[in-house]
């Protein structure tokens, strides 16, 4: 059984978090040739100060660049 996660910080809505369990299980599906219903996901979110890119927690960056 496949299981896909995903780590990204905090901020999508329900029905972003929807539609990428949606298209991410069928990409699998398509690609992998594995029925949906055998294939999990989880969506993990963590805060700006828990999530780092390049180095830099995304949170400074954020404040670095003044966005959310």
């Amino acid at each position: 059984m496949p299981h896909i996660q995903v780590t990204f910080v905090k901020g999508r809505t329900t029905e972003q978090k929807r539609r990428i369990a949606e298209r991410l299980t069928r990409a699998l599906s398509e690609e992998g040739k594995v029925e949906p219903k055998y294939i999990s996901l989880s969506l993990v979110e963590v805060e700006a100060d828990g999530f780092a890119e390049g180095g830099e927690l995304v949170l400074d960056r954020r404040q670095r660049e003044g966005t959310k």
